[in-house]
């Protein structure tokens, strides 16, 4: 995650938000809390567009930074200032993991079908999981484990309550 700064402006019932460093990204919503939270998506959705298309990400600034930029004087002047964090990918890390050997073919051919590479897919799926959705749903509790369609039983199953013949002494 990466801090990114925002300008919120407007009157109540109406606010705008946008990115000094991402120009073209705004959003706006009734409130100051919809504006922020509609602002993060639309930050997300504009990130993800430019990596789409190869567009080269800019450099992220601080508020000091923008504040100094003489084209941003005006909007600095009546806006309220905001940090938005967004998922800005940062440099690509080689790993090592263990994986079911059919688990990764499935992988492969499912990269191949869409035109990923492996490492584009494992990492579009790890992101889908991990997304800023599902993760406000599972520290509320709400978020359930997907269930496997089969899972590997490591104890035996537990049987029934029968009633035990007792042995009689002939």
């Amino acid at each position: 995650m990466v801090a990114v700064v925002a300008l919120v402006h407007g009157k109540p019932g109406a606010y705008g938000i946008s990115f000094p460093d991402f120009p073209g990204c705004v959003s706006g919503g009734t409130s100051v809390d919809e504006a922020l939270r509609r602002g993060r998506d639309a930050l997300d959705f504009h990130v993800e567009s430019m990596m789409e298309v190869g567009e080269p990400l800019p450099k992220i600034r601080d508020i000091a930074e923008i504040r100094a930029d003489p084209e941003y004087a005006e909007d600095f002047a009546d806006a309220m200032v905001a940090v938005v964090d967004a998922e800005v990918p940062a440099k690509a890390v080689r790993v090592n993991i263990s994986i079911d050997e059919r688990l990764l073919d499935r992988i492969d051919r499912a990269a191949q079908t869409t035109g990923e590479t492996r490492s584009g897919f494992i990492a579009a799926a790890a992101r889908e999981r991990l997304s800023p959705h599902q993760a406000v749903e599972q520290s509320a509790g709400r978020l359930e484990e997907p269930r496997a369609a089969y899972q590997h039983q490591k104890t035996k199953p537990v049987r029934a309550n029968k009633k035990r013949r007792s042995r009689q002494s002939p």
